[in-house]
């Protein structure tokens, strides 16, 4: 009977001491989430704006370290010798490969990076690496807090801005065919200087990529960096459903309502005869 006792004397202590933890963690995460939501949302609507036509190097690298980016490590290919037979300089050593041990970044040619990881984002995406139980992620979408993400890279080739690729994701429980269960829902918008060979005409496109291999509702807004780009209506990004409680964003049409709509008109034109 005494161990009995002392047993539901630990039981009395260990529990509220385990849901007090719990009702801890758990607001911590979702405090955390609307500090990274704000933050998205500040870069979000300081991208509407940018010059992406005209930016140059400078104009990146102040953009980027005005909202925490940082530049992404990138290294030279080694020198390598002519070909033929092997090189010896004056002193009788034999040529080898030069190759630079320090990334580089220069106003010519540097990658920029900035992204917004909230801490349940990262806990679902170490959970993953280190082989956790499917019922991780489920229990977190449950809880209310959904793990997303957001970010933006720029890439400048000979001074001038290249290329950039803006995403937002968020897990949800969605549904393909028989499939049930977490898939990730996101919306992403390239920006390139020129159009490349293989592409479809238009400075402006929204479509939805072939994805093979995985559960993904995704959708991709291309713009051609002119000045009179929509940049304000592909930017046009809700954020509020990924720190939501009750519910996940219901779909596209409300994490990128002109993107979905401009998808859904194309749809309804007739596609262009190539022959």
């Amino acid at each position: 009977m005494p161990a009995w006792s002392q047993f539901r004397r630990v039981v009395r202590f260990t529990l509220p001491t385990f849901l007090g933890l719990c009702a801890f963690s758990w607001f911590w995460l979702y405090l955390d989430s609307i500090h990274e939501r704000r933050r998205a949302e500040h870069l979000i609507a300081d991208l509407k704006s940018f010059p992406f036509s005209t930016a140059g190097f400078l104009e990146v690298r102040d953009f980027v370290n005005r909202h925490g980016g940082v530049p992404i490590l990138q290294f030279p290919s080694p020198q390598l010798p002519p070909p033929g037979l092997p090189q010896i300089d004056e002193q009788g050593h034999l040529q080898l490969p030069v190759v630079e041990h320090h990334s580089i970044c220069t106003v010519q040619d540097c990658r920029f990076e900035i992204t917004m990881k909230p801490r349940v984002w990262r806990i679902w995406m170490i959970s993953m690496n280190d082989r956790t139980p499917s019922w991780f992620g489920s229990a977190l979408v449950n809880s209310g807090i959904r793990p997303w993400v957001a970010g933006v890279n720029f890439e400048i080739k000979d001074g001038l801005l290249l290329e950039s690729r803006t995403a937002v994701a968020q897990l949800k429980r969605a549904r393909f065919g028989s499939y049930e269960g977490l898939a990730p829902l996101g919306y992403s918008i390239l920006c390139r200087a020129h159009p490349k060979n293989h592409e479809q005409d238009g400075d402006y496109i929204v479509f939805r990529p072939h994805i093979t291999g995985g559960f993904t509702d995704a959708l991709i807004a291309r713009v051609i960096q002119t000045p009179d780009a929509p940049m304000k209506r592909a930017f046009e990004i809700n954020l509020h459903c990924f720190t939501a409680v009750f519910r996940a964003c219901r779909g596209l049409e409300e994490l990128a309502p002109s993107a979905w709509a401009d998808y859904e008109a194309g749809k309804a034109k007739p596609k262009k005869d190539n022959n």
